[in-house]
């Protein structure tokens, strides 16, 4: 007969702080040379991710808060199953990353902050008359949606994101997230493309404007 061991709750809670421990998996310089993309084993983000320009705007994020306490950081990106820091000047990439995988140790299990928009609705196709009909809610769903299936993904990819700010009849204003930030391609040639997009996929009145 096999004894029975009984095992303390202490060591079942050290246990699983140790299983859920988030790891830092790969850090990736971006096209923004001041920020780094750092993916991580744990999802720390649905939607659109959420990007915070300063610690105040992170109250609600324990792990995005103490991110900010690194000398050097000027602002943190959540995305899905990684993390976009942009640094100073006076950063130091090697001390940020090594503080950051310390955070997340510590963190152990970290429950990912809602950001905005649809994950995972099917994109239809859209006629200009068909916009055009449509409310403004409408308009702007059906823009959120072009954008996550065709410009969100590639952005991702560089360890940036794109927010929605507004729409004004024909003109969107959106904000850079993440590495796009202060990336100077962001102006030119990206927005070009999202303007394009855009155009082809929903309506050739569409104008983007950084806001």
């Amino acid at each position: 007969m096999l004894e029975q061991v009984q095992v303390s709750p202490e060591l079942i809670q050290n246990l699983k702080g140790k299983i859920f421990m988030a790891k830092i998996l790969q850090v990736e310089p971006t096209p923004n040379p001041m920020s780094y993309k750092a993916t991580v084993d744990q999802t720390l983000a649905t939607g659109n991710g959420r990007h915070y320009a300063k610690k105040e705007d992170a109250w609600d994020n324990p792990v995005a808060t103490k991110i900010f306490d690194i000398h050097g950081v000027q602002s943190v990106f959540f995305m899905e199953n990684f993390v976009t820091v942009t640094k100073t000047p006076a950063g130091i990439r090697d001390f940020i990353f090594f503080r950051l995988q310390e955070i997340l140790m510590e963190a152990r299990d970290i429950v990912p902050v809602k950001g905005d928009g649809d994950e995972s609705k099917p994109l239809a196709e859209i006629k200009p008359s068909d916009y055009q009909q449509m409310s403004h809610e409408e308009k702007l769903k059906t823009i959120n949606q072009v954008i996550d299936a065709t410009i969100r993904p590639g952005l991702a990819r560089d360890g940036g994101g794109l927010e929605i700010i507004e729409l004004v009849e024909n003109v969107l204003r959106v904000k850079y997230q993440g590495a796009c930030g202060s990336c100077p391609s962001s102006t030119s040639a990206t927005l070009h493309y999202i303007s394009s997009m855009l155009q082809n996929r929903v309506s050739p009145d569409l104008m983007v404007q950084i806001g």
